[in-house]
């Protein structure tokens, strides 16, 4: 059953005290009723907190915490391992739904990936994640190596445009290749505030501006630019590439020219992948989608420093 239906499940029989079958918590349960040696209304009052508290495990309370919660708030005595046991009955039964939400990332059109790193018992490893607009699937990887996201993600079948940061491993899997602009905009940013040349500033705003028309023509229903649209804005990208190549030539201080020209050779190699939010609308402008999605494992990492095994990293 959907774990939503156990919280709610919880706040009815906490709040109106009324009789449940203990039938109605789904299969499996009943060992769960002797292991907290309960019987009748209370015993599935007490496996509806238990329920509750799996769905808390979600937001990375350690079982630990869960046994603490239990047992201040309710009263409940349980064992770290029963509750790890739970937890990993939990995630068998949701072995067929991970199954399902990998099969439909796989026949998806656009995929969004990128990688946090995080560390498990002090080495440092990494989580990606693949995601659409309606679900999230996280994967533990010990390095970003084309290896790893082979043998540990399911980006070795996937056939469409993948969305990402710029990552050049990736560019061995999926069919086509859509680069975050977001991240572009703060490069041409830096490079303007250190190198003071005028073509950054010119990309950032094409970029900018040809974004918010593109969006005006979404909200207006139009599905496409036309295509002299979309090769005046190719060519103003090649033009401001080849001042700024010009440019670069006079740039003052070393370091400045070095990561200049760095970033102009990204955007004349890559140009394709920058420009495939113009002449494709079902691409997005960034990869802001990853960047929430790993949110709450970069907050994990910040709180508690990482994982301490991969039994808890793969949980």
């Amino acid at each position: 059953m959907d774990l939503n239906y156990y919280y709610l499940l919880f706040l009815f029989v906490l709040n109106a005290g009324v009789e449940v079958n203990a039938v109605a918590l789904g299969e499996g349960d009943d060992s769960l009723l002797e292991s907290i040696g309960a019987s009748g209304e209370e015993a599935c009052l007490r496996v509806a907190r238990l329920h509750l508290a799996r769905i808390v495990h979600r937001v990375h309370i350690n079982n630990l915490h869960i046994v603490e919660l239990l047992k201040d708030t309710w009263d409940i005595t349980i064992s770290e391992g029963t509750v790890d046991n739970i937890l990993t009955r939990s995630a068998e039964r949701a072995e067929a739904a991970l199954n399902k939400i990998e099969n439909e990332q796989l026949n998806a059109d656009v995929l969004f990936t990128d990688a946090t790193t995080t560390s498990v018992n002090g080495k440092q490893t990494y989580i990606r994640n693949t995601s659409t607009a309606d679900d999230v699937l996280y994967h533990y990887m010990s390095s970003k190596s084309i290896a790893s996201i082979k043998n540990n993600t399911p980006l070795k079948h996937f056939a469409g445009t993948l969305v990402h940061d710029h990552e050049t491993a990736l560019y061995h899997f999926g069919t086509e290749h859509a680069e975050c602009n977001v991240h572009v905009l703060r490069y041409l940013k830096k490079c303007t505030e250190e190198a003071r040349n005028t073509w950054s500033k010119d990309m950032a705003k094409l970029l900018s501006d040809i974004n918010t028309e593109r969006n005006a023509c979404i909200q207006d229903g139009i599905r496409a630019f036309p295509e002299d649209k979309i090769r005046s804005v190719s060519d103003r990208y090649s033009e401001i590439l080849c001042q700024g190549y010009e440019q670069n030539k006079k740039t003052k201080y070393q370091y400045s020219k070095k990561d200049e020209l760095a970033l102009l050779n990204r955007l004349s190699k890559n140009k394709q992948n920058h420009l495939l939010f113009v002449s494709d609308f079902s691409i997005p402008f960034d990869n802001n989608a990853s960047e929430r999605d790993l949110r709450k494992v970069k907050s994990h990492t910040k709180m508690r420093g990482g994982f301490r095994t991969e039994a808890g990293i793969k949980g």
